[in-house]
């Protein structure tokens, strides 16, 4: 008998290894009760570590029940949007099942995966609906009917296969852990046990010691305690786990009026017999990363080089994933700023000490500022929001950590900008030169970015935005009157002869606080123009520059007499300066124009082997090649 192979969650997910993951977890639409991809009995089962071993097919990973990967979750009928969602939450079951050993084992479940699992259920209305293709699938077939008549056909198309989801049954189905005693179990006889893993490509790796004191795995601790059984119900295909309630529950659409109703919550009335679906609004899902901190499943650690054992792990940790997530820096660049006794880190770690993220940085509090060196997140939860909530307690951390620091410093590459973006750094460093010139070390080819604390309680803070978003919005919605019907203006009917109308006579605009035509204005004096910032930070670097020095003032016409007889149109860093300030440069190309005016007289002033020609020709390289690029993006 052939192997199963099974991709590895490190590897690289192509389409195939895609559906393979989520066929694991999604059962078969062909209404032959297998919940899910999983190799036949006494078949070896070998885990697939390098891209090279990948030879997936639908021989070499062929469901028991013998269907394809596609008949799992009708993974045909589903567009690439649905199918990428769907294929995050299964590398997230996948990565927790190799975290605990079980990955062998596809009979294994907790709540954790339940609460995965359920995410990958169709969302409801018209969100479900966009979830398949626009072609003659069951779902657009039944587009505009009634209630009665879909749920009729539902449960036809659910009998020929073509539904997304086993039909709906009224019993309950045990699926019991490998270590259960129990043996009646009839929906999971199908489902082999778990069989020796056989890694191809690599040996697979010892298990990580724990350090006395640090959290244990649930899951780990309910595999010592001897397995047990998970009791689920099912509802339109998605289980049920019975305990405690997860907060990753979707809306429950009921459509088969016979459908098991003793699992929905006691709140919900069931209507009579012929009445029309309904849906049950549930609170929104929290994000992934909060709920995780909540539970435990992560907690943040501050760490510094002194000597204790559990420092020198952590700090080891995250030495390893930073040169994992930054590889063109060198390796003992990173490990000797890690180990630094002067740099501080702060990591964020789950199952023990497993690093998962993490920032170092070096502190200046007596300068009122830190220096961040290096901040990384591994590739498997980059997808999951770790970052920002990351940078969130970082913040918090260092409001609670020093009184005096106010600005975040550091240079990022041209991939890290974005993420620096997001969390509130800016080019724009308005913190005095003075205060970390000489402090911090410059990189060529990065960008030096700043972000300056507010007094706020960070880890809260998108919550608090979110509300006053919303209060924002309905106090817009209470006043707006977008939803108004006006009547027409006969002037643009059909054959009506073109005319000219006074804004008065256009109804709705006086109301919506209109009082004039519009006209071409100057702006005031203290409103400057939308560019300045960029042109601004392009002249401070320019007037830094040290091939700069012949061209920060105007050439004086005492020491050179005839330079203005050859140069007409004179142009040097202090007027542009001065033209800049005054809201002289409307847009960028007058700037510009400027820029390339002082390299062009200097060069027909004076020889092409002569220091100031030399000093243009460089001046005017790194403005193209550096600031110009910068300039000319829009943020």
């Amino acid at each position: 008998m052939a192997s199963f192979y099974y991709p590895s969650p490190t590897l690289e997910g192509d389409r195939d290894i895609k559906i393979i993951r989520i066929a694991r977890n999604c059962p078969c639409s062909m209404a032959c009760g297998c919940p899910g991809l999983h190799p036949q009995n006494e078949q070896k089962f070998e885990i697939i570590l390098e891209a090279e071993d990948a030879d997936f097919s639908e021989e070499s990973t062929a469901c028991a029940c013998g269907h394809s990967w596609y008949k799992h979750g009708s993974l045909d009928r589903l567009v690439d949007a649905e199918i990428e969602r769907r294929a995050k939450v299964a590398l997230r079951i996948d990565e927790f099942l190799d975290e605990s050993n079980h990955l062998a084992n596809f009979n294994f479940t907790d709540e954790e995966i339940e609460s995965l699992r359920k995410q990958m259920e169709l969302p409801p209305g018209e969100e479900r609906d966009a979830s398949f293709k626009r072609d003659n699938s069951p779902d657009s077939i039944m587009s505009g009917l009634s209630g009665q008549e879909r749920s009729r056909r539902s449960r036809s198309l659910s009998s020929s296969g073509l539904s997304d989801v086993p039909p709906p049954v009224s019993k309950r189905r045990r699926i019991s852990s490998p270590l259960s005693d129990d043996e009646g179990n009839d929906d999971a006889a199908n489902i082999p046990p778990a069989t020796p893993i056989h890694s191809k490509g690599a040996k697979k790796a010892p298990p990580v010691p724990v350090l006395s004191g640090a959290r244990s795995n649930a899951r780990g601790a309910k595999k010592r305690a001897g397995g047990g059984t998970t009791t689920t119900t099912t509802v339109n295909g998605g289980p049920q786990t019975n305990g405690t309630a997860s907060s990753h529950v979707p809306k429950i659409k009921i459509e088969d009026d016979n459908a098991d109703l003793e699992s929905i919550a006691e709140s919900t009335v069931s209507g009579p017999e012929e009445a029309a679906p309904m849906s049950i609004d549930l609170p929104p899902k929290e994000k992934i990363v909060v709920e995780e901190h909540r539970r435990g499943y992560i907690q943040y650690t501050a760490v510094k080089n002194d000597g204790q054992e559990r420092s020198w792990i952590v700090l080891t940790g995250l030495k390893n994933l930073f040169q994992r997530q930054l590889p063109k820096m060198p390796r003992e660049y990173i490990a000797r700023l890690v180990m630094d006794r002067n740099s501080r880190g702060l990591a964020m770690i789950k199952h023990g000490y497993k690093v998962v993220a993490g920032i170092t940085y070096r502190p200046f509090a007596h300068r009122g500022f830190i220096e961040i060196v290096f901040c990384a997140v591994s590739s498997s939860n980059q997808v999951k929001g770790y970052g920002g909530h990351l940078m969130d307690h970082f913040k918090k951390h260092i409001q609670d950590t020093y009184d005096n620091v106010e600005y975040f410093l550091t240079y990022a590459d041209n991939y890290a900008i974005g993420y620096f973006k997001k969390q509130g750094f800016s080019k724009d460093v308005t913190l005095d030169r003075v205060q970390w010139a000489g402090y911090i070390k410059d990189y060529e080819g990065a960008t030096l970015l700043q972000c300056k604390l507010v007094p706020v309680d960070y880890t809260s803070i998108r919550d608090t935005v979110s509300q006053q978003k919303a209060w924002v919005l309905e106090r817009i919605r209470a006043r707006s009157s977008s939803h108004e019907v006006r009547p027409g203006i006969p002037a643009f009917q059909e054959g009506q002869p073109p005319i000219v109308l006074d804004y008065k006579e256009i109804p709705g605009l006086i109301e919506a606080g209109w009082t004039a035509h519009p006209t071409a204005q100057e702006l005031p004096a203290n409103i400057r123009p939308p560019d300045y910032v960029r042109m601004t930070r392009a002249l401070r670097a320019l007037q830094a520059h040290q091939q700069s020095w012949p061209f920060r003032t105007p050439v004086n016409k005492a020491e050179v007499p005839d330079y203005y007889e050859f140069i007409k149109n004179p142009m040097d860093l202090h007027t542009m300066q001065t033209k800049l300030e005054g809201g002289k440069y409307t847009d960028i190309e007058a700037f510009v124009t400027d820029v390339k005016a002082i390299a062009q007289n200097c060069l027909l002033y004076n020889p092409s082997d002569s220091v100031y020609a030399k000093a243009a020709v460089k001046l005017l390289r790194y403005f193209e090649n550096t600031l110009l690029k910068e300039l000319l993006e829009k943020e």
